[in-house]
């Protein structure tokens, strides 16, 4: 007799409208399987394998792709590089040229590339070549202290046709330099010997 009851009730329920997701099976002592919101009293919830399994489904569509999650924390930093190799090293600046020129138009001291043939044609006139252009070169001129005489103005210029080129040689190039000496009282050119630095 309890058999012929269980095969009847889940006939019921296989013939039933399909029941919310919350619906338990119950059982009675009887063996008796009913569907329910909840058992009642004196009846126990069963498995729903007690009735056997259905075939598998058919997969379903893949859902919508999900929001990108926040983007992480910042790694730590990593370890410094090796130094690299030094570079090749520059060619050298073009420096000051210097010279120091006695009252008789000798060369007594110099930094290099000057001539050493300084042209003296009159007297407290002096023209030097250093070998490249002065027409924008910074010229500076003193007298020189070992003729332990007194002495008036000096003053220097590049030769050439430059804007601040002396008028008297500008038929030279413009890689000389004209230095003019003067006496005491400036009345008049007197040889004196002179420093004279180029500045670049």
């Amino acid at each position: 007799m309890t058999k012929c009851v269980l095969v009847l009730s889940v006939a019921m329920v296989s013939t039933a409208p399909v029941t919310p997701a919350s619906a338990v099976l119950c059982e009675k002592k009887s063996g008796a399987i009913f569907v329910r919101d909840a058992c009642k009293k004196k009846e126990t919830t069963v498995s729903g394998e007690v009735l056997g399994g259905g075939p598998q489904g058919p997969q379903g569509i893949q859902g919508a792709q999900g929001a990108p999650g926040a983007p992480g924390a910042p790694g730590a930093p990593g370890a410094p590089g090796a130094p690299g190799a030094p570079g090749v090293q520059g060619p050298a600046g073009p420096g000051a040229r210097w010279a120091a020129v006695a009252r008789d138009g000798t060369i007594v001291a110099q930094s290099g590339g000057i001539s050493p043939s300084v042209a003296h044609p009159f007297p407290g006139e002096y023209t030097l070549d250093f070998g490249e252009s002065m027409a924008t070169r910074a010229l500076f001129v003193t007298h020189a202290q070992h003729d332990n005489d007194f002495f008036g103005g000096v003053s220097a210029g590049p030769c050439g046709t430059g804007v601040f080129s002396y008028i008297n040689c500008s038929n030279l190039s413009d890689t000389h330099v004209h230095v003019v000496t003067l006496k005491a009282d400036g009345s008049a050119t007197e040889d004196h010997g002179f420093y004279i630095m180029a500045l670049p």
